[in-house]
């Protein structure tokens, strides 16, 4: 294989090197070189092509030799990253190389065969996520594969199943699925018997074929479109993206399917970043929320009104968990810290709720309180101190000693009195 690949890329190399007029010593230089490339002794053919060529700057069979040379390096290390399974390292590399020397037709086929591989593990990967229902993850298999190889049949084929099953559990319907499932099978089956067809031993230019199948796809992309133009104006966005999708691999050309995919693509995002909106409002992260709705509101051209809401939607959930903190500091009898928390709170709006009569009747507690205790403080008689303390205890039983005080005081202020047991 080593050997086969080194003659399949240099085969021209040799051929141009022996008719290039070159000098006795130049040619035996040249012809050492593809004895090198020739024996798989790539990295020392490049050496010597890269030595040859900087030495006769202006010979184009020196620089012809140096690219090739290059070209079969890189090819080579792309061969050993493909038996190696680092096959996506090995496409680039082999892109490289076809850049170097981009008329070589060996290079070509590696291309090809490497994105047929890629395709290939993409779509098995897909097959798996989709037998274990996880939709998403297998779309995205499917449509990797179809990057490497845009027409493989059997990726389109499991994509538009997906998409379907996709709509499906949006509540599309079961008709829609079952519907959508039979369209597309007798489709693909078609296409297959067309591109048979066409592709034969004995029609292998059959043009009315080909035409006959572009024609069944344009019309069936048409069908699609005109239902994906539908669930827009439901504002069904990522229904009506994946029935784009489904229009654009019946036909790739279509400027319909293209148009609209664009635009329920970004609509579909901006709901999809509704969705991580209301999820970071749960978590009280007001500010990555807010950050978001400006995102949206740039990104979106038909759901302004939602990302507006959205923005409304936090000022109100800040007020409300104001309001409940303020709550719960009150329900604890923290009065005088819930009083400064209903102050913030309406500061921020005059009225929520019952927020300011709650603030209202705590400012009077806390008012009171004050001023029985230092009555309190100011009454020498124990019993008198005690039932000043008391009434404390009716409104705030726990306003700083008072319990305490309490407790100290009764005894005192029960001496002298009758046992009245």
């Amino acid at each position: 294989m080593k050997t086969r690949l080194a003659y399949a890329v240099l085969p021209l190399v040799i051929a141009a090197c022996q008719s290039n007029g070159a000098g006795a010593e130049d040619s035996t230089h040249l012809t050492r070189i593809d004895e090198l490339s020739a024996n798989g002794l790539y990295a020392d053919a490049l050496l010597a092509a890269e030595a040859y060529h900087q030495a006769h700057p202006d010979d184009p069979e020196g620089e012809l030799q140096w690219r090739r040379a290059k070209a079969a390096v890189m090819l080579e290390q792309a061969r050993l990253l493909c038996f190696q399974e680092q096959n996506l390292e090995a496409l680039n590399l082999v892109r490289e190389a076809k850049l170097v020397e981009p008329g070589e037709r060996v290079i070509a086929d590696w291309e090809q065969k490497l994105q047929r591989k890629l395709a290939e593990i993409h779509s098995v990967n897909g097959d798996e996520f989709f037998s274990s229902s996880n939709l998403e993850a297998a779309r995205e298999q499917y449509e990797t594969a179809l990057t490497y190889a845009p027409d493989d049949a059997r990726a389109q084929a499991s994509l538009a199943q997906v998409l379907l099953q996709l709509n499906y559990r949006r509540g599309m319907g079961q008709q829609y699925y079952e519907d959508g499932v039979h369209l597309l099978r007798d489709y693909w089956l078609e296409q297959a018997k067309t591109r048979f067809d066409y592709t034969g031993k004995y029609q292998p230019k059959n043009d009315r074929a080909r035409s006959r199948g572009q024609e069944v796809s344009t019309q069936l992309s048409a069908q699609r479109c005109t239902l994906a133009s539908d669930l827009e104006r439901q504002g069904l966005w990522a229904a009506a993206r994946n029935e784009y999708r489904i229009a654009l691999l019946l036909d790739r050309e279509f400027a319909d399917a293209k148009s609209g995919l664009e635009r329920t693509r970004i609509e579909a995002d901006a709901e999809d970043t509704l969705r991580e909106i209301d999820r970071m409002m749960r978590n009280k992260q007001w500010d990555k929320a807010r950050a978001a709705i400006e995102a949206g509101l740039a990104l979106t051209k038909f759901q302004a009104d939602k990302f507006e809401g959205a923005k409304a939607g936090i000022e109100e959930a800040i007020l409300e968990t104001s309001y409940q903190t303020a709550l719960t500091m009150e329900s604890d009898q923290d009065f005088e810290d819930a009083v400064a928390a209903y102050d913030e709170l309406l500061a921020k709006r005059d009225y929520y709720k019952d927020a300011l009569a709650r603030r209202d009747t705590l400012k009077t507690y806390v008012e009171k309180a004050a001023g029985l205790y230092q009555q309190a403080k100011d009454v020498t008689d124990p019993a008198e101190k005690l039932k000043v303390l008391r009434q404390i205890v009716l409104f705030w039983p726990e306003y700083k000693d008072v319990q305490e005080l309490i407790n100290l005081l009764k005894p005192a202020a029960t001496e002298g009195k009758p046992d009245r047991r």
